[in-house]
């Protein structure tokens, strides 16, 4: 069962969950998930432990949809590829770029600048949180009627493309992480059963709509 708590800011929302979960708790439920903003975890459980008091915080667990798939990977194991570190990102971003220097079209001076790189890094990182592949920008570069938009697209598709090439099999990007984290969440039981509580939001990426949607398949 779905239940949407709606109101403008400042109308009770929060409290109104708070209260939920310590009824919950009162009727005996102790398998309780508060899925918050990562900057707003503190704040949540400072108040979880203040309304639930000690013996009972426990029963609540407190997450973000980052801190959930650290929490996933201990309970069921880790992902079966190492994880890129943001140094080692960039490096390979770099060979990227150099792989596909000569299909490049506006951005085949740009590819030794620091600050270009980053750049490519930044734009890959919201692509993957967005559920948008390579594919999907050479689509939009071949369909834009703007000649220079659609250069540029097609750069960013054969930079990202050779970036995906360089690591498939190898490494697992950081921005896929909520992606392999839904993947793991599809084949698991984690939610079942359980009472999922999500506040604090103020809107959600595409990874993290697909796995409330697991949420909504599972839980109680």
């Amino acid at each position: 069962m779905l239940r949407i708590i709606t109101g403008r800011s400042g109308s009770g929302k929060t409290d109104y969950v708070f209260n939920s979960i310590k009824k919950n708790i009162e009727q005996g439920v102790d398998d309780i998930l508060l899925i918050t903003p990562e900057q707003y975890s503190f704040v949540s459980e400072r108040k979880l432990l203040s309304l639930l008091g000690e013996n009972s915080v426990n029963k609540v667990e407190n997450a973000s949809f980052a801190r959930l798939n650290g929490i996933v990977s201990k309970k069921y194991g880790n992902f079966p590829l190492p994880l890129l570190s943001k140094g080692s990102k960039a490096v390979m971003m770099k060979k990227a770029c150099e792989l596909c220097k000569e299909d490049l079209i506006l951005f085949s001076k740009n590819i030794n600048n620091t600050a270009f790189i980053n750049s490519v890094v930044k734009i890959y990182d919201e692509m993957k949180s967005c559920r948008v592949s390579a594919e999907d920008i050479m689509d939009a570069s071949n369909n834009s009627d703007k000649p220079v938009l659609s250069q540029k697209l097609h750069d960013i598709s054969a930079i990202t493309s050779a970036y995906d090439s360089l690591i498939e099999d190898k490494f697992i990007d950081s921005a896929e992480e909520l992606t392999y984290l839904y993947k793991k969440l599809s084949e698991l039981d984690y939610f079942t059963n359980r009472i999922v509580y999500i506040d604090g939001f103020n809107g959600f990426v595409a990874q993290e709509y697909k796995i409330i949607e697991v949420i909504l398949k599972q839980a109680k």
